[in-house]
């Protein structure tokens, strides 16, 4: 779910899974682990995430209110 953004503002940034593990402070391993769905970042991380990506929460995890789909809930 949000493994296919994170790697995509990564990307798009030209950092390497190691450079953004360091600018959240988790393990490069962590970050391949999200970008590969077998993982979620927990809430402060997330938080942090979408700081660095100036972006909200709700758009690294591909959420649109306006969708009034609350079958993921």
């Amino acid at each position: 779910m949000i493994g296919k953004k994170l790697k995509q503002l990564r990307t798009e940034r030209r950092w390497s899974q190691s450079d953004l593990a360091r600018l959240v402070n988790v393990t490069q391993q962590a970050v391949a682990l999200w970008e590969c769905d077998k993982r979620d970042p927990d809430l402060p991380t997330l938080i942090s995430l979408a700081r660095i990506f100036g972006v909200t929460t709700d758009e690294l995890l591909d959420f649109d209110p306006a969708d009034g789909d609350r079958s993921a809930f």
